[in-house]
């Protein structure tokens, strides 16, 4: 079993279904060695492969403890209230802070998932069906818009995740993995268990 950090966004995803893809940058000295398609089980070693299929990984996620003997922890992404009351009417939210997801404890864990696929590709060859799995927008929600302009929806999937990717991404080691530098990327694909 290995930890994975996820955002509270994505947390939300993964508990409604609509996430079941992540991509994380790779890291290394071998990223321009090998293009994607050079990828095989032979040379892994050199990616330093984070994942493989058939691990199981626990989700760190922002959360806290509560205080309460019978819901000990509290997770940001269930969206309650912040303000919790303790089981004798105490107020608890001053009390128990948010902690990052960094600094979850293995016992607090609630969510698990099975990797059911690993692969290499470059950030920009993601495919509206990607977007979609990464959860950013449902298929439903493309459906239902009415207009985007001049896009086509693949194009508006991919813009939206192109903004969440940004967002965590374009700032992290002097803008190299942002989304107009291309980076290599794992693609792992997984299910709850």
């Amino acid at each position: 079993m290995k930890p994975i950090i996820f955002s509270t966004p994505m947390v939300r995803a993964i508990l409604q279904g609509n996430k079941t893809q992540t991509r994380r940058v790779i890291r290394g000295g071998y990223m321009h060695q090998y293009t994607p398609y050079q990828y095989t089980a032979e040379n892994s070693k050199h990616y330093a492969i984070p994942y493989h299929r058939g691990d199981v990984l626990w989700v760190r996620e922002t959360w806290r403890k509560t205080g309460v003997i019978s819901k000990p922890y509290a997770y940001k992404a269930d969206e309650e209230t912040l303000n919790l009351i303790g089981e004798n009417g105490e107020l608890l939210s001053a009390q128990y802070r948010w902690k990052p997801s960094i600094h979850m404890t293995k016992e607090a864990v609630r969510i698990f998932l099975k990797v059911t696929d690993v692969r290499v590709e470059r950030l920009q060859d993601i495919t509206k069906d990607d977007c979609i799995a990464e959860g950013v927008v449902t298929q439903k929600e493309l459906n239902n818009l009415d207009t985007i302009g001049n896009a086509p929806r693949e194009e508006y999937a991919r813009y939206l995740f192109r903004e969440l990717w940004d967002t965590i991404n374009a700032k992290r080691n002097n803008g190299v993995y942002s989304w107009e530098r291309n980076p290599f990327v794992w693609v792992i694909t997984f299910e709850r268990s």
